[in-house]
């Protein structure tokens, strides 16, 4: 029984030991997109999966989705959960957010006339073109630049 119990707290204590600590952020997106040709459906935004390099560009968890209700946005997330987001918020910023050369940008505009087709616009907008703000809470926003679709 003793054995049982010892093997027990061993394993129980190893764990503790060499587990990686897993944190998340909250943080937020801000942007404007300005199109007089049509009526923009959704917006598909880099997550945090894709920013720390967990995922790439062809996975679903890249993107974080939401409707564009109107041309103005500022959407608030939650980070996934990593062991790379247990930093003060401008090292995440320097090591993650603006490591990656390019902001992958989708916008999907809905067809008239064309029941459940959608026209898929993709910009690569570069990190040197946006900017990155911390809050007095120490909530990241990233603020990209206005998009201009014609």
């Amino acid at each position: 029984m003793s054995k049982t119990i010892f093997t027990f707290l061993f394993l129980l204590i190893s764990c503790f030991n060499y587990s990686q600590a897993c944190c998340h952020i909250n943080f937020k997106y801000s942007g404007k997109i300005n199109s007089d040709n049509f009526k923009i459906d959704k917006i598909y935004l880099p997550s945090t999966s894709y920013l720390s390099e967990l995922s790439d560009l062809n996975e679903a968890s890249s993107f974080y989705i939401f409707n564009l209700e109107s041309n103005s946005f500022s959407k608030e997330f939650i980070s996934n959960r990593s062991g790379k987001f247990c930093m003060e918020p401008q090292m995440i910023i320097d090591r993650y957010f603006k490591q990656i050369e390019n902001y992958t940008i989708q916008i999907t505009e809905k067809m008239k006339d064309h029941a459940g087709v959608f026209k898929t616009y993709t910009f690569a907008i570069p990190v040197e073109q946006i900017k990155f703000k911390i809050d007095d809470k120490n909530q990241i926003e990233i603020i990209l630049p206005e998009i201009n679709l014609e």
